[in-house]
């Protein structure tokens, strides 16, 4: 007896999730953006987290790459 598939399994949403989020990648590097520009969007995107525990865990890893990275705006 075959069974009938509906819908797709777990694996494949996660796997067409996984392609829909690097088609969103793309198209962000696609602006040129900056090493600093990224981090700051993976900081916003943090914020806009359910999970209040991970939002704070990538907001505060952002913050101290934010802090430790050399400023390209130094006036001598």
């Amino acid at each position: 007896m075959d069974l009938e598939k509906y819908g797709q399994t777990f694996e494949e949403k996660d796997a067409d999730d996984m392609v829909m989020a690097r088609q969103i990648v793309a198209v962000v590097l696609d602006f040129g953006v900056s090493q600093e520009q990224i981090i700051r969007i993976i900081k916003l995107l943090g914020l806009e987290l359910e999970n209040h525990d991970h939002v704070k865990q990538i907001v505060s890893i952002a913050k101290a790459i934010e802090e430790t990275e050399p400023s390209q705006n130094i006036i001598i």
